[in-house]
């Protein structure tokens, strides 16, 4: 696993917060974080598979359409011996 580092600037009021629930709870500042974050990504889950759908559909569309040009004569010609 590739460990991300990472600086929080909280304001005083927050750190001890934080500080105070890890110490009620007998986890580290790290560990806090950890699960913030990851429940952070989580909770956010569905938005970022939209994104990469989104940008999926954008790239297979641009792809489809320089196939669509380049048989675009053939299906003219095609169309020309039907009538």
């Amino acid at each position: 696993m590739t460990k991300l580092a990472l600086n929080v600037d909280w304001d005083e009021t927050t750190n001890a917060q934080i500080e105070a629930y890890c110490q009620a709870h007998d986890m580290a500042v790290d560990a806090f974080v950890d699960d913030l974050v990851r429940d952070f990504v989580a909770s956010h889950a569905d938005a970022i598979m939209r994104a990469r759908l989104i940008n999926g559909y954008r790239e297979m569309a641009e792809l489809n359409e320089e196939i669509c040009s380049e048989f675009n004569a053939c299906e003219s010609e095609a169309a020309a011996l039907d009538n």
